[in-house]
């Protein structure tokens, strides 16, 4: 059965109808076979009358979710309108199914095996209230996910997950909680399958796994590399696979499936992160001051909407169009050749004025493939995957893939490389993609650690059976 029935639903202002003041909008469900139907919610429903009017023209059992979380009938006020803007979904109960979920620094994307893409993305963030200093003390009212995160102003963040490895357990196990049983609302599951990032300790593994059986009383648990992930999502089981993200880059290759552990790089600059500060620090030249945290998240937008990858950028720079961008109090400010330089710094990293020597993107690259087997150059040059919100600028693959061309020794070499670019969203999402692909393989099925080979082993029992 489908993960969720996808209603498309008109914004506040375009709500009521004026024909029929008693409909609050026209509904396009589409039914696990396939069927469309055309239906109406009546502006005077309450939660529960929702509820029966949805369920009962999609004859489907589930619940309510509202921008990904799920909502109690009774929390449903009369005016829909207050409640309903853009997305709704009437969602099957999902008990019993697998969890795929990718913990991202940033964003956790969460789902179930087999789906096509994710039906929760929470911030990866929990908020307290910003009077207690510290951990907060035990009850202190706290937000979680995305909700924390648009709560910024009055509360303090946590962010469990630094440069994609946990490090703050007691936090980390409030969110993914949340995610569980808020965002998807499943109080059980047949397994989970988790992203973990390369090079990721002994200890932190075992610690969630440990997690996993202990706390989230799992049947059965699955490890996965990232990187490998999102060249799974591609089809491809060998190759380079490049995931750039809020806060770190991996360059991972992978052979038939495997990482290979000795080849792979880390970088903790020029993230998006990063990227999003060095543009913070550029816009003053056009007399543009953001610096709060509400006006940080203005200048992220901003890099996600404007800045693009140059093909040629010593003739760019001094030609570059200036571009407008409509601040959200309706104010137009005017931007020039900053939208160029920001994300530059990945391929010059010495742009960004640091004084330390840090190797380019492409350089990074470079050194993951000549630290593998010959033998194994051409398969990993033909098959370089980008993954990650950083590989999304215009032009990214196309500069990466000329960048290795100029570095390979030969002519013969440069020929062989080719950078595999992901669709507009699909770079956020391959890693999870890849997730809810392997998790629904039948030949899958013998890969998890089960409880019983948990209670023999304890947590070390992950390594023998996920590798990283």
């Amino acid at each position: 059965m489908e993960a969720a029935l996808n209603m498309d639903v008109a914004r506040l202002s375009g709500m009521f109808t004026e024909t029929d003041s008693n409909v609050i909008a026209d509904i396009e469900l589409m039914l696990p076979d396939g069927e469309i139907i055309i239906t109406d919610v009546p502006a005077d429903a309450d939660g529960r009358d929702l509820l029966e009017h949805l369920h009962g023209v999609a004859n489907f059992r589930g619940h309510v979710l509202f921008g990904g979380q799920r909502v109690n009938e009774d929390d449903l006020v009369s005016d829909l309108g207050l409640q309903v803007g853009g997305r709704l979904q009437v969602s099957a109960n999902r008990d019993d199914e697998v969890v795929v979920m990718d913990n991202g620094s940033d964003t956790i994307k969460a789902g179930f095996g087999g789906d096509d893409t994710p039906c929760v993305i929470e911030q990866s963030v929990v908020g307290y209230d910003k009077q207690w200093r510290g951990r907060p003390q035990e009850g202190t009212p706290s937000f979680v996910g995305t909700e924390a995160f648009e709560r910024h102003s009055t509360n303090l963040l946590k962010r469990p997950i630094e440069h994609g490895m946990v490090t703050d357990w007691e936090n980390m196990e409030v969110l993914w909680r949340h995610v569980f049983e808020n965002s998807l609302g499943v109080s059980s599951c047949s397994g989970a399958l988790m992203t973990e990032p390369p090079l990721n300790p002994k200890d932190n593994r075992e610690r969630m796994t440990q997690m996993m059986f202990e706390s989230f009383h799992l049947p059965q648990f699955y490890l996965a590399l990232t990187p490998v992930l999102a060249l799974y999502a591609s089809g491809r089981t060998s190759g380079l696979s490049l995931d750039s993200g809020y806060a770190v880059t991996h360059c991972v290759p992978i052979y038939e499936g495997y990482s290979l552990p000795h080849a792979i790089q880390r970088n903790d600059r020029n993230s998006g992160r990063d990227l999003t500060d060095f543009l913070s620090q550029l816009l003053p030249e056009s007399g543009i001051r953001l610096s709060t945290s509400a006006e940080r998240l203005i200048v992220r937008d901003m890099k996600e909407k404007l800045c693009r990858v140059s093909l040629d950028f010593d003739h760019e720079v001094n030609t570059a169009m200036s571009q407008e961008y409509t601040m959200p109090d309706s104010t137009v400010v005017t931007v020039n050749n900053q939208m160029i330089r920001v994300p530059e710094v990945m391929f010059k990293p010495y742009l960004d004025g640091s004084s330390r020597r840090h190797f380019s993107i492409h350089e990074i690259l470079k050194r993951t493939i000549f630290d593998n087997d010959i033998d194994l150059h051409r398969v990993l040059m033909e098959n370089i995957v980008l993954s990650g919100g950083n590989t999304k600028f215009v032009n990214y693959g196309e500069r990466m893939e000329a960048e290795v061309k100029q570095l390979v020794p030969n002519p013969m070499m440069s020929s062989w490389v080719h950078t595999v670019v992901p669709r507009e969203n699909d770079s956020l999402f391959s890693a999870w993609t890849g997730g809810a692909l392997l998790s629904a393989l039948s030949t899958f099925e013998g890969m998890w650690l089960t409880m019983e080979m948990y209670n023999e082993k304890g947590p070390r029992a992950i390594h023998e059976v996920c590798f990283s």
